[in-house]
């Protein structure tokens, strides 16, 4: 599940555990062949109610990103009123919902939220793809659109927030400084709620371990940085024998794409093939490991002196960095994003590393001298998560009391607005005034 998967997860199983009730629309339709049961029944043994978002009766002949927007907002109104919807910023799936409470049409008493978790444009660019088609910039309208008429913005890091305003998009504004919104219009930084079951694996470690394994931890992929990883690799092995010995594994899935380029080809290949190609050069021992389920990932990370290296190329808030903190899994990571902002400031120096292979070879061999001390996580606030849950106590007051955002309510004091329509015709006789 990607990012935003597990932090839409994560917020809905919290806020149902804190007594709101709860419903997850998932809108990519029901899979062929795959019996829904087993999740209805995951998600009701957790208090919420899971929905799968169905075809509908409107017929469409647009591009997905304009046709999914659209069945979200007619679900949405064929529902008894919500208090707060959430959306992530994926695909624009707030767009047609924000724009008809915009325009005063539906949502006047319900307030509609956007996670700001990855936009189409930072995506494209920083994973180095061309924007190359109309669909690019018809998707990168309807997210920057979305966000400027969404009630309220959340972002897991104060990153994302500049980029977008580097870039250009308007984010809500509040509508007072007197303090009245209360963070319920505007944008703000809530870091991502942990899923529960990741209170099963916490774990504090104050001392340092000896390291004895590198771990790429993550999916096999360019922009997880598995050629940097390699290339880093390729140094420590000339190196190798006036260093500690050392193993490494590479422990995640493997891409659903060949995007890794073979030295001397122009073929294409999937990560494994490539990790198989590379490490023919190496002199320390290495093996691949299949991914597992994430309890047993992270208890098998946390033993024999493993260390998690994750130098991602792009990210926001990895969900990655969080599990291990929580874990007490001594771990490096790339210092881009929001990833500094997960850490305490002492901790940042210690596990964040520039992304090229000479400093990262250069860090991992000076971890493999000196041990690695995991990172401070402040435990009962990552797995509470207070401020989501206050959050949500102040929304359904401020709705229930009938605090109208972003609606016709806004315009009372605006001067009318007289639409003239003209039939053209050669005729006086046949021009109507509407």
């Amino acid at each position: 599940m990607p990012g935003y998967g597990n932090a839409v997860e994560a917020m809905a199983t919290l806020v149902a555990r804190k007594g709101f009730s709860v419903t997850l629309l998932y809108t990519g339709g029901a899979p062929p062949g795959v019996n829904l049961k087993p999740w209805t029944q995951h998600y009701l043994d957790n208090r919420v109610d899971l929905v799968v978002l169905g075809a509908g009766d409107t017929t469409y002949d647009t591009p997905e990103s304009i046709e999914t927007p659209h069945r979200i907002f007619e679900w949405l109104g064929a529902q008894q009123r919500f208090d707060a919807v959430h959306f992530v910023d994926h695909n624009a799936l707030a767009f047609s919902a924000v724009t008809a409470k915009h325009q005063g049409l539906a949502f006047e008493h319900t307030l509609l939220a956007i996670h700001l978790h990855s936009p189409h444009l930072w995506f494209k660019l920083n994973a180095l793809q061309a924007v190359n088609s109309l669909d690019d910039l018809v998707l990168d309208h309807m997210e920057r659109q979305a966000l400027e008429w969404a009630d309220v913005v959340f972002s897991p890091s104060g990153f994302m927030l500049d980029w977008v305003r580097q870039h250009g998009w308007v984010l809500p504004a509040l509508e007072a400084d007197d303090g009245k919104d209360r963070g319920l219009r505007g944008a703000a930084v809530f870091h991502n709620p942990l899923p529960t079951w990741i209170h099963r694996s916490t774990r504090i470690v104050k001392q340092k371990v000896e390291i004895l394994e590198f771990v790429f931890f993550g999916r096999l992929e360019v922009k997880r940085g598995l050629s940097l990883f390699c290339d880093a690799l390729d140094r420590l092995s000339k190196e190798a024998d006036g260093l500690k010995r050392f193993s490494v594994t590479f422990f995640g899935q493997e891409a659903d794409e060949a995007e890794f380029l073979l030295s001397g080809t122009k073929q294409k290949v999937f990560a494994r093939e490539y990790i198989k190609e590379r490490g023919k050069r190496w002199s320390f021992s290495w093996q691949m490991k299949a991914d597992e389920e994430v309890h047993t990932r992270l208890e098998w990370m946390g033993r024999d002196g493993r260390l998690a290296v994750m130098p991602a190329l792009i990210d926001n808030s990895p969900f990655a960095v969080k599990e291990c903190m929580i874990a007490g899994i001594p771990f490096l990571a790339s210092d881009i994003g929001g990833t500094r902002e997960l850490l305490h400031p002492e901790d940042r120096p210690r596990v964040l590393v520039e992304t090229s292979p000479q400093a990262l070879a250069r860090r991992l061999a000076e971890v493999l001298g000196e041990g690695m001390r995991p990172a401070e996580v402040d435990l009962a606030k990552e797995i509470e998560s207070p401020d989501w849950v206050v959050w949500h106590h102040m929304a359904v007051e401020a709705v229930r009391k009938g605090i109208k955002r972003n609606s016709l309510q806004r315009y009372v004091e605006a001067a009318p607005k007289v639409s003239v329509c003209v039939v053209p015709g050669k005729k006086r006789a046949k021009r109507e005034v509407t």
